[in-house]
């Protein structure tokens, strides 16, 4: 592919995108990227889709992180994907991928910056189907 030349005035230009609002969404796991944190807990960086609506095709972020202080989110997370957690099992970031959910969305304000933030998780309705 043949790339133009960059203009200053292309490198300055930072395009300005509102928030997704606050809500219930439908949305389908984009992608899950594992990192270790310095004390050796295992947290998963979850990108979501949101699937209707005008914010259709924008992203939203939520965390996952492996300790007992989050288990009550792990629960949350991994039953509204439909994993059935009744037993014991293997569950990698990878078979988080496509599985679809509702998730509701607050804002939080740090300063002149709004920030949407998930914070609840539901299992998607019947019928909606994995996107992939």
């Amino acid at each position: 592919m043949q790339v133009p030349k960059a203009t200053q005035e292309e490198r300055d230009e930072k395009p300005k995108r509102d928030v997704v609002p606050e809500g219930e969404y439908l949305v389908f796991v984009g992608s899950v990227k594992a990192k270790s944190l310095p004390d050796g807990t295992e947290e998963w960086n979850v990108q979501l889709e949101v699937m209707d609506g005008p914010s259709k095709g924008r992203w939203l972020f939520d965390t996952l992180t492996w300790n007992k202080e989050w288990r009550w989110k792990q629960i949350q997370v991994l039953e509204a994907l439909g994993f059935d957690l009744s037993k014991d099992q293997a569950i990698l970031p990878d078979h988080l991928n496509s599985k679809p959910a509702l998730v509701k969305v607050k804002h939080n304000k740090k300063g002149d910056k709004t920030y949407a933030n998930v914070r609840g998780w539901e299992p998607a309705e019947a019928g909606e189907e994995e996107p992939f």
